[in-house]
């Protein structure tokens, strides 16, 4: 049978669970900050679908004769804040006339850099690409 003891927890009892749940709260801890830094990421890839996205509804406004053009058309860097910080996009356009003219394949691809290192900067590039073909 147990006895009643009320002399309460030793010093030795106090300080193990404490360990115990530090322990504990660096594995939750931890496991926060990958979400979180996964939630950039998406943020930062959802703004780079609703960039392109942008871009072709611009060129899918124009005369269907202006589309060839697109071919010479500079980069656009963009600026969008995600998170309460600036992050740049890069933005090329591209437009291809197919088979006998009467079929034009659009290209819209958006660049950024992400920082993916852990411990120290580790730059990766990454990118979005939205297709479509528009009929005279």
């Amino acid at each position: 049978m147990w006895k009643n003891n009320e002399d309460g927890m030793t010093l030795v009892e106090v300080l193990v669970s404490m360990v115990i749940i530090f322990i504990f709260f660096l594995g939750i801890n931890a496991g926060g900050l990958i979400v979180l830094d996964e939630n950039i990421k998406n943020d930062q890839r959802d703004e780079a679908v609703s960039i392109a996205e942008e871009a072709m509804l611009r060129m899918r406004n124009n005369p269907y004769d202006n589309m060839v053009n697109f071919n010479t058309l500079p980069n656009i860097n963009i600026s969008r804040k995600v998170r309460g910080t600036n992050k740049n996009y890069i933005v090329q356009r591209r437009a291809m006339v197919r088979g006998d003219g009467s079929l034009t394949e659009l290209h819209v691809v958006v660049n950024w850099t992400r920082n993916d290192g852990k411990t120290g900067p580790r730059l990766r590039q990454y990118n979005h690409t939205l297709n479509t073909i528009v009929r005279r």
